[in-house]
């Protein structure tokens, strides 16, 4: 819960995830959201199989944290390990996706670097067929980024980053 607002992270992530479609349509990406409204009942596995099957070339799953340390700060970001037994073939492309973004986020932002992390105990992950990456974006639990999470400015910061990354994602394979 934003400290800030009061409002659930799940009210910034699709309302930043409204906002960073309106970017990649505008620069020629044709964008699948796993939900349109925040009242949705659907699992991280379920959102994953949706993802797959709308023929995506990338899943990012956006998200603020949180942390029972106030003063816990900066942008991470989380893939798979080499060695998942579920989607380990996926690290190279989810590493790159991920390094690039958040080289980009970092860059963009000025914020603390957490770095890519790599985790094998999230179903956003594990059950992605595409390369995936969870982009941790700031911390709701932190009075200043919780600030900075719900600002149109910063975010158009964040959005930059990550368009930007995806475009060198993109061009990077070509």
């Amino acid at each position: 819960t934003s400290v800030t607002t009061g409002k659930r992270e799940y009210e910034w992530s699709l309302q930043f995830a409204k906002r960073l479609e309106k970017e990649l349509i505008a620069r020629g990406y044709e964008v699948v959201l796993t939900r349109e409204e925040a009242d949705v009942k659907i699992s991280n596995a379920e959102r994953a199989k949706f993802v797959n099957e709308s023929g995506a070339e990338v899943y990012l799953s956006l998200q603020a944290d949180a942390a029972s340390n106030v003063d816990a700060k900066g942008i991470y970001t989380q893939i798979p390990s080499q060695s998942n037994p579920f989607v380990g073939s996926l690290y190279s492309d989810c590493k790159r996706l991920a390094k690039v973004i958040q080289n980009n986020l970092i860059n963009e932002t000025g914020s603390k670097d957490r770095g890519v992390q790599e985790i094998d105990k999230v179903a956003t992950i594990n059950y992605s067929e595409v390369p995936v990456a969870v982009l941790q974006l700031g911390f709701m639990s932190n009075k200043e980024e919780d600030t900075n999470l719900w600002s149109e400015e910063y975010q158009d910061k964040l959005i930059k980053a990550i368009c930007d990354g995806i475009d060198t994602y993109f061009r990077e394979q070509q």
